[in-house]
């Protein structure tokens, strides 16, 4: 772009034309550089206020106790990220005013477009191919750590809503090149012009219905959505301007039948769901839990405190969990569902300035293209197409945020170009307004200075994220490993992978957190192990009982062969990963967390714990990561009954962190205990059970016995849908603590809400036979056979009870007659 413009600006013929996107992007960079510019406290005070709640004397804990001073004085609250955000935007921007200039000769502009929205079709057969026949892999070599492409139609793309967004985008310009009839006058070549005429409508046709199918197997229901905003603006337009050609009604029976008919062979079931799931208007359904409405909420009142510049672009995902007004079982939130909130959160009123600006420039280009006189007939499909593209944007803007897909924004800079480039005025009178500039000098220079800063924003990125996309896989298979050896040598692989990374691009802030959280678990992977002569807890109680005078006896105490010699090193390199992080992004509690945990070892003061916790919560309030290491700090100081207090939101809510608080305290309690100290739901209680079977057969039995007699009570307040589900879980768990009376009890309890249920009935005549309790299991047998005569096994039960029965009989008789 750069030697181009440059060549553009020695031409003196060739004017530069202008489109307004100029001040707008002068508008950005301006914007940008203001939230990322350091400022006095008065002014990030005066044009930030919020600032202060967060991060007032909080970044260094030698400031507690001190006079209240800022230790902040950026906008943005995660510089990093919004210089890795800022540089693709520019790179958008400048390609259109580039496309803009190439443009000018008109039969290679719409080549371009044509060959752009052919291309898109191809990728939307390919797409179509590797959910039909892949492997589940991408291109089926790249395995993705969150992904596969097994669950809908995906190109390259990770989301299906973005990949059939992305469809949508070439779909009008595709529809209307299709169906708008050829302007060119019948000449000696008229019959080559009919000829191209149907190669056009096939080409056309069969590229639509393509793309057609690529967004119903994405099984987006957005994506229908998307499809049909292009197709009715399409329409609309060609009959309003009266393109279309003649024999459009054939051609739409005759694609319509073949696409039909291809979505009926192998995508009628997505087609069917999303269908039903769209006229059911049920937001609920549709939204998987208000998962919207959570994210929704959370950006307007973000947006009520940094009202004016924003928290800073590219911000969203570390700032939001700060406004999560409900739990939200560790989702993360990377980007608000929504285009426009998330412009007003990053950029406040500034961005949605900026915003209404440019939607209202290309509203108003797009209108005089279309309805203007001087326009071309052949330029009209394609400006009827790029009207739809943009209705497509701006539509899908209102439930998701593709924009930061690099494809889907480049694909409309590309369509925007082509109507910019369109010449709506009298030939004169543009050509009087286009007189030679500098303009494109001084855009080429400013690309040559561009490029130093975006290499070093972006570069480092880039580079580091193969890297990246390794430890992720391998954080994958960590779910699947079963112990402490097999979790250790992929730590070492994770960590190794991490490290690389970083090496390359220091500035990641995920990275780092990252870094941070595996090093901790190493940490406690060893201490499993034994191989520290002391317990974490008991040195830091020791650390906090006092009697080191200063840092310099501290450490020289720790770093005693008896005491932390080995772990030291580990730990260091740990907080200071978790210390650059939160220097990076100031409001993520997970580093936070971690310093809150080993802070004692370059501190014996235990205020430096509170002030770490205090930040945790404030810049994510919701987090139960915060509550179960409140609570871990009061269980090793044998404060039980705080400890019991901060863990108590962890069992009402259906949180991971259960499980860690049950290690930590099923040695110590038993399950009577434990249960009649928190209360838990069946949910957790069976979680409870799962922990005592790991600890010995006698526990075992009392935690499957409280778990059944709960499940007993609880039955008549059960919804019918769910009541199956809980017995059945209890009845699993007193089968394999063998407590038989017990077992025998539910049974006769719980049968009574079960008498209609055959598979219940079955489960339990099947484990009364195999105790020998013929009796009671004959009735259960009955009504099984009764309602599947074809079920052989229960015949075979029901004949070897009856069988034992008589046996016992006879046996019976014959001791009477003795």
């Amino acid at each position: 772009m750069t030697l181009w413009l440059v060549h553009r600006a020695t031409q003196p013929t060739l004017p530069w034309k202008w489109t307004g996107f100029e001040f707008l992007l002068l508008c950005v960079i301006g914007m940008v550089t203001f939230q990322l510019t350091p400022l006095s406290t008065e002014t990030l005070q005066a044009v930030s206020p919020a600032v202060e709640r967060f991060l007032l004397a909080d970044l260094y804990p030698e400031l507690i106790g001190t006079e209240p001073r800022f230790s902040w004085n950026k906008i943005s609250l995660a510089p990093v990220e919004t210089r890795l955000t800022f540089v693709p935007i520019l790179c958008v921007l400048l390609l259109f005013l580039l496309m803009v200039q190439r443009f000018q000769h008109r039969k290679h502009a719409r080549s371009v477009m044509l060959v752009i929205s052919l291309g898109m079709a191809a990728y939307a057969l390919f797409g179509t191919l590797q959910y039909l026949l892949g492997n589940g892999k991408f291109f089926g070599l790249i395995t993705h750590p969150f992904t596969n492409t097994f669950t809908g139609s995906k190109g390259s793309f990770t989301n299906s809503n973005h990949f059939a967004g992305f469809l949508a985008l070439a779909l009008g310009p595709l529809l209307a090149w299709t169906i708008t009839s050829d302007a060119h006058s019948k000449t000696s070549r008229s019959h080559r012009r009919e000829w191209n005429s149907n190669m056009r409508i096939a080409f056309g046709g069969v590229a639509s219905i393509l793309l057609l199918i690529g967004i119903v197997l994405s099984g987006s229901r957005g994506g229908l959505i998307l499809a049909t905003v292009s197709l009715v603006i399409t329409m609309s337009l060609t009959m309003i301007r009266r393109a279309a050609d003649a024999r459009l009604p054939i051609i739409f029976a005759v694609f319509g039948i073949i696409g039909l008919g291809a979505i009926s062979l192998i995508g009628d079931r997505v087609l069917d769901v999303n269908a039903q799931e769209l006229v059911s208007a049920d937001i609920e359904k549709m939204d998987r839990g208000n998962a919207r409405g959570i994210i929704w909420e959370s950006n307007l009142a973000a947006q009520k405190e940094f009202r004016w510049f924003g928290t800073g672009l590219g911000t969203h995902r570390h700032v939001i969990p700060a406004y999560h007004e409900e739990k939200v079982s560790r989702r993360i939130y990377t980007h608000a569902e929504n285009s426009y909130l998330q412009i007003g959160t990053e950029n406040g009123v500034v961005g949605w300035i900026l915003l209404t600006l440019a939607i209202l420039l290309v509203i108003i280009k797009l209108m005089k293209a279309a309805f203007s006189s001087n326009v071309s007939k052949t330029e009209l499909p394609f400006i009827i197409g790029s009207m739809a593209s943009f209705g497509v944007f701006l539509c899908h803007g209102t439930y998701d945020f593709a924009w930061y897909a690099p494809a889907y924004m480049l694909v409309l800079a590309l369509y925007l170009a082509y109507v910019f480039s369109i010449q709506t005025t009298h030939p004169e009178a543009e050509k009087q307004y286009s007189r030679k500039t500098f303009s494109s000098l001084i855009m080429a220079g400013g690309l040559i200075a561009f490029l130093t800063f975006g290499y070093d924003a972006v570069g480092p990125a880039a580079l580091a994220e193969p890297a990246t996309m390794r430890y992720l896989c391998y954080t994958a298979q960590t779910k699947h490993v079963d112990n402490v050896d097999d979790e250790m040598a992929i730590l070492k692989i994770r960590v190794s992978e991490l490290r690389k990374s970083l090496q390359i691009n220091p500035d990641d802030i995920e990275n780092q957190i990252s870094m941070a959280k595996c090093l901790r678990r190493a940490f406690e992977l060893q201490d499993l192990h034994h191989l520290y002569p002391m317990p974490l807890a008991q040195v830091r109680a020791a650390v906090y009982s006092g009697g080191f005078q200063d840092s310099k006896q501290l450490t020289s105490w720790l770093e005693n062969k008896a005491v932390m010699q080995q772990a030291l090193p580990l730990i260091n390199t740990c907080l200071q990963h978790a210390r650059l992080a939160s220097l990076l992004c100031p409001l993520r509690s997970d580093p936070l967390l971690i310093q809150a945990e080993y802070c004692f070892t370059n501190s014996p003061d235990s205020e430096q714990v509170d002030y770490y916790f205090a930040r945790s919560e404030r810049a994510e309030p919701q987090s139960m990561d915060v509550a179960f290491d409140r609570g871990y700090m009061a269980w090793n100081r044998g404060d039980i009954e705080k400890a019991f207090q901060e863990w108590q939101p962890v069992f009402n809510d259906k949180d991971p962190n259960q499980s860690r608080i049950l290690s930590i305290i099923a040695p110590v309690l038993s399950p009577t205990d434990l249960i009649n100290t928190i209360h838990p739901t069946l949910e957790t209680l069976n979680t409870i059970t799962m922990v005592y079977q790991k600890l010995g057969e006698e526990q075992y039995a009392q935690a499957a016995i409280a778990l059944a007699n709960a499940t007993t009570k609880a039955i008549p307040e059960l919804p019918a849908s769910e009541r199956l589900d809980y017995v059945n879980i209890a009845f699993i768990r007193l089968r394999s603590a063998k407590v038989k009376p017990e077992t025998i009890a539910f049974i006769n309890q719980s049968a009574e809400y079960f008498e209609s249920s055959v598979p219940m009935r079955r489960q339990f005549a099947q484990w009364l036979v195999s105790q020998k309790e013929f009796a009671l299991a004959e009735p259960h047998l009955e009504y099984c056979i009764s309602r599947s005569p074809g079920d052989v096994q229960a015949k075979e039960w029901l004949q070897k009870s009856q069988k034992a029965m008589d046996q016992i009989a006879r046996q019976s008789s014959m001791r009477l007659y003795r």
